[in-house]
């Protein structure tokens, strides 16, 4: 891939999408301000966890959010545990609301604890339940937007799957925490409040501002591996072979720091992307199949710490061509300049530049046919007459093509009505002609034919034609002699009526 430096550099500077952000932050204690706590999660240390800082998502507050890439913990709690602290000015029941985001249906809950204990959970308005310093699943569920109301479940119990509120007593005024434990991999938080019962506030309002901070003390990073500097994002096309070594200054703190790689929920990476963990350098060559992005996490480890990264890899997964619109069947004549421009009915969602080929049933396009571009161009003669099924391969650069199938028929030449200004046409081949002359209308049932001399005689009648049908008039047969003739049809069941000249060696 050409000039990744620079792809890296205008990613970030369009974007701004430093999606995993895991570095050394304060610790602080957010104080309690107008009967409310509201913290942004990103807004603590995450090193030494599955957790880190994205802010790709439309709609966040702060700066990011934080999502959890651990891969899944239903079972077990306390997992990457992040731990926020908090001072408390009215005591008593405090609501607890989280404000969250999933796309699928897995990725919807993460584990909480109050180590003070305290917690209690409400079904309806008159029952209560005490979870007490207990882990606690709390989820939302609506999908694809963020979502500010969180309850939780009694798994087990006699509530069974009810879904329940989340109430937080606090016995006194003074500094508590609350934590966070990875559950559901991929699971997004934006921002947790906790405000007082009694107070006029009710909900989570995404405009209020976070809780002012006091107390804040520098992340140790005295002998423990922790990112110094966030992974970029990247967006690649596919079909074309991408490298990118994790930069030596991403993370700090170890003397002999080993990597691995997986993806965002601890999967295997994909058949296509590679991970040297030597040269810590990835290969990518994706089909244009495996469009999509895809989360990437980078560990690093040493002296038994660790500190884990992430970044988006944005695929352009090719779209094949698609129709613009219905191609049509089309008509040649026989010694006239034929031209069909296959462009206008399609199309490239990508901007991809299409190329054209085609074939007919017998492997190969009529002789008298020829492709240049996107353009069919010949003039047919009089051996090409009939219908040529065409079959046209419409492709990308990168794998994408489509495959379209049209008739061609080729016909006798026109001879437009010299009597009457109609709309309807005769086809006479050949003319002129010195024997056989093959005619065709455009009507159908039976009619009448009749050859008529430049003197207004008639010369030659017949009153049993099938004008559904082509017509064979042999004219040695009939004497017809040297010279121009009006050829006149007439439909029977209707009024419709056909001239042309036939010219007679």
């Amino acid at each position: 891939m050409k000039n990744n430096l620079l792809i890296k550099a205008i990613i970030f500077y369009l974007f701004g999408l430093n999606l995993a952000s895991a570095q050394v932050t304060d610790s602080c204690t957010f104080i309690q301000k107008d009967s409310i706590i509201t913290v942004e999660m990103e807004s603590t240390n995450l090193n030494g966890g599955f957790w880190v800082v994205q802010n790709d998502l439309p709609g966040h507050t702060g700066s990011g959010y934080i999502r959890y890439i651990g891969g899944d913990a239903t079972g077990v709690a306390g997992k990457s545990q992040l731990t926020y602290t908090f001072r408390v000015k009215e005591a008593g029941r405090h609501s607890f609301k989280m404000r969250a985001f999933r796309e699928n249906y897995h990725d919807n809950d993460v584990w909480v604890r109050f180590p003070h204990g305290g917690v209690i959970t409400k079904i309806g308005n008159d029952s209560t339940g005490t979870m007490g310093s207990n882990w606690f699943k709390a989820m939302i569920g609506a999908r694809n937007e963020w979502y500010g109301f969180v309850k939780t479940q009694h798994l087990g119990t006699s509530w069974g799957e009810t879904f329940h509120d989340i109430y937080v007593d606090f016995p006194e005024p003074g500094v508590y925490t609350v934590q966070f434990s990875g559950r559901a991999s991929m699971f997004r938080i934006d921002r947790f409040m906790l405000y007082y019962q009694k107070s006029s506030f009710f909900g989570m309002n995404p405009e209020n501002a976070e809780s002012p901070k006091e107390n804040c003390e520098p992340y140790n990073t005295i002998g423990r591996v922790y990112l110094s500097n966030p992974l970029l994002d990247y967006t690649i096309r596919s079909g074309e072979t991408w490298t990118y070594t994790i930069p030596e200054n991403t993370f700090g703190g170890g003397t002999s720091i080993g990597y691995s790689s997986f993806l965002g929920n601890m999967f295997q990476l994909p058949s296509w992307l590679s991970f040297d963990q030597k040269t810590h350098t990835f290969t990518a060559n994706p089909a244009y199949e495996n469009g999509g992005k895809y989360t990437i996490l980078v560990k690093a480890e040493d002296n038994g710490t660790y500190a884990v990264d992430a970044f988006t890899l944005n695929i352009l997964g090719n779209r094949p061509p698609e129709h613009a619109s219905a191609i049509s069947d089309t008509a040649a004549y026989t010694g006239q300049s034929f031209t069909y421009d296959l462009s206008p009915y399609f199309s490239d969602a990508d901007g991809n530049t299409l190329s054209y080929s085609v074939r007919s049933g017998s492997g190969t396009i009529p002789t008298w046919l020829s492709l240049e571009g996107s353009t069919l161009s010949g003039v047919p003669t009089n051996a090409d007459l009939g219908n040529d099924t065409i079959y046209l391969t419409v492709s990308d650069d990168f794998g994408g093509s489509l495959v379209e199938s049209f008739i061609i028929t080729v016909k006798y030449a026109v001879v437009e009505s010299l009597f009457k200004n109609n709309s309807r046409k005769l086809y006479m081949y050949p003319n002129p002609v010195d024997h056989i002359l093959n005619i065709r209308t455009e009507g159908n049932g039976k009619g009448s034919m009749a050859l008529i001399d430049n003197m207004g005689k008639i010369i030659f009648k017949t009153d049993n034609v099938d004008l559904g049908n082509d017509i064979v008039l042999d004219l040695e047969s009939v004497n017809i002699k040297p010279g121009i003739y009006t050829l006149k049809i007439k439909a029977n069941n209707s009024a419709s009526e056909y001239n042309g000249l036939v010219v007679k060696k």
